[in-house]
């Protein structure tokens, strides 16, 4: 080889390295945020941190709303079980209606319309 061509490459490898060096180390390195960015991020954590308070108040409504609705489940249920023990139980006093005399189905139609 002769001076020239080696005075070639090694300028080639040169610039290589100084573009190798410039793109992996110009990823790595970030710019400080200026002031009013800063600022800017800091208002929109500001605003993330209400939304996020204002999340929690919206969950707690929920676990109220649901402790209501469990409480309305157990209301249906007890007066499904009124509703069957009077269905069953006026069952029974509608059979037994043919057997009775004037005076006890004047009773019994009393006490069920009364009410």
């Amino acid at each position: 080889m002769n001076n020239k061509t080696t005075y070639i490459l090694i300028t080639i490898v040169i610039i290589l390295s100084i573009l190798t060096g410039y793109l992996l180390f110009s990823r790595h390195t970030t710019v400080a945020p200026t002031t009013q960015y800063r600022n800017t991020i800091d208002s929109l954590d500001n605003v993330i941190n209400g939304y996020r308070r204002h999340q929690l108040y919206l969950d707690s409504v929920i676990i109220g709303y649901r402790n209501d609705i469990k409480e309305l489940d157990r209301k249906i249920d007890s007066t499904q079980n009124v509703i069957v023990t009077q269905r069953k139980d006026y069952e029974e006093r509608i059979r037994r209606a043919g057997r009775y005399s004037a005076t006890e189905l004047d009773t019994f139609f009393t006490n069920r319309y009364s009410k």
